[in-house]
């Protein structure tokens, strides 16, 4: 819920799933499990069958904290890789007023450089990052913005950034 709320803020969502790793990291203690068993045990009370013996549970608390976070890393592992989409996050762009990040075009270049122009592409982007017109609260109210006043047109006969 919390990546979805903040729909084009990705180094934000990065951070909470790491975040959210490390937690899972911690939760996968011993410690944690005893505090974790007590507390079932004190809602549902003791289990009675010895299928159920205390080490059964523990093995299995561990097993399910590994799952979720293999897949969480396996689902993610390369989510690093876009963050060029911060290029185009209007939160970011009273930061960038003089200069777009390098670390971030370069990441778009190695992905999709064939496509761009990077130089010009870079000009265009500290236009925008210059205008307090196109600061919008998402990146959604931007692309209206540019749609409504018809600005696509001039982007793309002004800079040509896209081959």
């Amino acid at each position: 819920m919390v990546l979805q709320n903040r729909k084009t803020d990705l180094s934000y969502g990065i951070r909470k799933i790491v975040s959210f790793l490390d937690f899972l990291g911690e939760l996968r203690s011993d410690k944690s499990y005893d505090e974790f068993f007590a507390s079932v045990v004190q809602v549902a009370g003791e289990p009675n069958a010895r299928s159920d013996m205390r080490h059964n549970y523990r093995r299995l608390f561990f097993e399910v904290i590994d799952n979720v976070s293999g897949m969480l890393q396996e689902r993610f592992h390369d989510l690093k890789d876009f963050a060029f989409l911060d290029l185009v996050n209007p939160h970011c762009f009273i930061n960038w007023k003089n200069s777009v990040p390098a670390e971030k075009l370069e990441l778009l270049e190695r992905r999709y450089g064939p496509l761009f122009k990077i130089s010009l592409l870079k000009q265009q982007l500290l236009f925008i990052y210059r205008d307090s017109d196109f600061h919008k609260a998402t990146s959604q109210e931007l692309l209206d913005y540019i749609n409504n006043l018809n600005l696509q047109t001039c982007f793309l006969k002004f800079s040509n950034f896209c081959y």
